[in-house]
């Protein structure tokens, strides 16, 4: 409406009548019920001499190139002596003469798009994604590699780390409650898991599902995190580390003499 008024066309019907279109198409653009793209901006930028950028959002800026205008210009009392400036040297507003080129509209969009980021009301702009607490856990049996004893049983929580709600739930395809973080102490699953890695466990899946990687206790009431592979009755566990490792032997066992306490869903490399 402002540049519409500003250009001397005092209705929206004799604007439209300037552009050859129907009345209420036009007046539906101007008043914000009906959307419009670029081309129909380009033509009422064209004919009201403002930027097409300025048509579409509403904005301009203090070093816009392209010809702007004032509130005072649109003043009820406008006159049609008024109008015969419109595109003179003499007015310090517009310059009807100004050929937009494509450039000029994408930079000036451009621009209007980087103020209204910064301003927008959206909720979801401006509402980071919930995240979700995991706690970090040390097993005081994982390093010394005994027996459980009295002194090192137990778990201790050392840190809690953040995740999106939607990679916990989408990614992994866990329940935010099923997962810690354990760091690797071991060398028996490199280059797959080295030494400092933080591994993601699902500690609710107790059973065996996959072939896949998985925490768990054998008859020595040792712990062992290794590839376990089932054939019938039997699990086959293994390494990725070709080294043999003494701590976490390559063997077969009944699948009756396994614990299993979780399946790494995910991992966390050291840098």
């Amino acid at each position: 409406m402002k540049a519409r008024r500003m250009a001397g066309y005092r209705s929206a019907r004799a604007a439209a009548t300037a552009l050859k279109a129907r009345p209420a198409t036009y007046a539906a653009h101007e008043n914000g019920s009906r959307g419009f793209g670029i081309d129909d901006a380009r033509r009422y930028a064209k004919l009201f001499s403002v930027s097409p950028g300025w048509i579409l959002t509403g904005e301009y800026f203090h070093d816009d190139p392209h010809p702007r205008v004032s509130d005072a210009a649109i003043a009820d009392d406008i006159t049609e002596s008024s109008y015969s400036k419109f595109g003179s040297k003499s007015d310090p507003y517009l310059n009807i003469g100004e050929v937009l080129s494509d450039q000029d509209i994408f930079n000036f969009g451009k621009k209007a798009l980087e103020l209204l980021t910064q301003f927008t009301t959206s909720p979801q702009a401006k509402m980071p994604e919930e995240n979700i607490s995991v706690a970090e856990v040390f097993i005081p049996q994982m390093v010394k590699g005994n027996i459980v004893q009295e002194e090192s049983e137990g778990w201790e929580f050392v840190a809690q780390w953040q995740f999106p709600k939607k990679y916990i739930s989408e990614t992994l395809k866990v329940g935010p409650n099923d997962i810690s973080i354990l760091v690797v102490v071991d060398d028996n699953m490199s280059p797959t898991y080295k030494i400092g890695d933080h591994l993601i466990v699902n500690f609710q899946q107790k059973e065996f599902t996959v072939e896949g990687v998985y925490f768990f206790l054998t008859e020595d009431e040792k712990i062992h995190i290794q590839n376990i592979k089932r054939v019938k009755t039997k699990f086959i566990l293994s390494n990725d580390n070709p080294t043999q490792s003494v701590m976490h032997p390559e063997i077969t066992v009944d699948k009756k003499t396994i614990i299993i306490h979780g399946k790494v869903c995910g991992v966390i490399a050291a840098t």
